[in-house]
């Protein structure tokens, strides 16, 4: 993502427009998403003719509409992020909700890719038991697909001989055989990601399972029970709950770490102070309230954070959170991004720093 966001930011010139919108994995709600993208393209072509000339907003725009029509809806995540300036186009889908708007400045707004790489929340979800596997990507609360092919796997080293069943070690040695062969196909699958599996069966398998798997660290727990014949539905519900649990004792932990940053003196909660900290390279971790925004005024290379920064100042940069946050990572940094009310103690934005 580093590499992206890189080469996003090589193409900005004086006038750069950032788009980014919620849309719609399935029909018909995506057919809305055409609507509201022509909607927030007039938005932009509107604020940029209240300041800069026809002439160079026409070719913006037409770097828009081709970007636009390039688009196929059919194939939308949660959100959608549009970059254009006279010379160049391009889009991403990102698999996270964002916040509606169109930002237009010296400046393209990444900061929603980089949330969506930390906070993506694709994952798999793995069923097991003694004859069978079932195989689900899935994304929050929702089954994105389950596979078919070498999924389901049923086994075909499980017994019924009587005199093996009564071992078990010897049912032990057959569960964990075709406990092997899962894990060696769920790795081919998985190869060249870095998601996360959640394995559902009950707690017996679990054990068997984990003892012979490849990469452990893959894989985020155990919901107990029999998954074999239940709903996609249930399965998915179950195993959200368990990821999201997860997700949320990583966020308490980081912001544990902003609290004893702060019993040391080493944060800081004021946006301007927070800048040039930045600025100097000072920056360890950098929070910020999911949809926070702050509006700042560019003049050269000095930039004046200002609460009352109008849409029609050419010197305007939208969000200079979007500027904190990839000079945090230029830095080797990084970035928590906080639902809710999470950072009520500080204003919205903190900056644990490195000394």
């Amino acid at each position: 993502m580093k590499e992206i966001i890189k080469q996003i930011r090589s193409k900005e010139t004086k006038v750069n427009v950032s788009i980014v919108m919620n849309t719609h994995r399935t029909k018909p709600d995506n057919q809305q998403d055409r609507i509201l993208l022509k909607n927030l393209v007039k938005q932009a072509e509107e604020r940029m003719l209240a300041v800069h000339d026809k002439h160079l907003v026409q070719n913006i725009m037409d770097q828009i509409n081709q970007c636009v029509e390039s688009i196929d809806h059919n194939y939308n995540q949660e959100g959608l992020i549009l970059f254009a300036n006279e010379n160049y186009h391009e889009y991403h889908r990102v698999p996270v909700q964002v916040k509606d708007r169109v930002t237009v400045g010296p400046t393209f707004s990444t900061r929603d890719l980089i949330r969506a790489q930390q906070m993506d929340t694709e994952y798999y979800i793995l069923t097991i038991s003694r004859p069978m596997a079932r195989l689900f990507q899935a994304h929050t609360d929702q089954i994105l697909k389950e596979f078919h092919g070498e999924f389901p796997m049923k086994s075909d080293v499980y017994t019924t001989d009587v005199v093996e069943l009564t071992s078990p070690k010897s049912t032990d040695h057959l569960v964990e055989e075709f406990f092997n062969q899962v894990d060696k196909q769920l790795m081919k699958i998985l190869n060249g990601t870095n998601a996360q599996v959640v394995i559902m069966g009950d707690s017996r398998n679990y054990d068997h399972y984990i003892k012979i798997a490849d990469q452990k660290s893959r894989f985020a727990g155990n919901v107990h029970g029999n998954f074999d014949h239940e709903s996609n539905h249930h399965i998915v519900t179950a195993a959200w709950s368990l990821m999201n649990q997860k997700r949320q004792e990583a966020l308490t932990q980081r912001i544990d770490l902003l609290r004893n940053a702060t019993d040391q003196g080493k944060s800081i909660s004021d946006p301007s102070e927070i800048w040039t900290a930045l600025q100097e390279g000072k920056g360890q971790t950098l929070f910020v309230e999911e949809h926070y925004y702050l509006p700042a005024m560019v003049s050269g290379q000095e930039v004046k954070l200002t609460l009352n920064a109008q849409d029609t100042d050419s010197n305007r940069i939208d969000d200079i959170i979007d500027e904190m946050i990839e000079k945090c990572i230029e830095f080797g940094g990084d970035v928590v991004f906080v639902k809710g009310d999470g950072l009520k103690d500080y204003q919205r934005l903190a900056l644990a720093t490195r000394f």
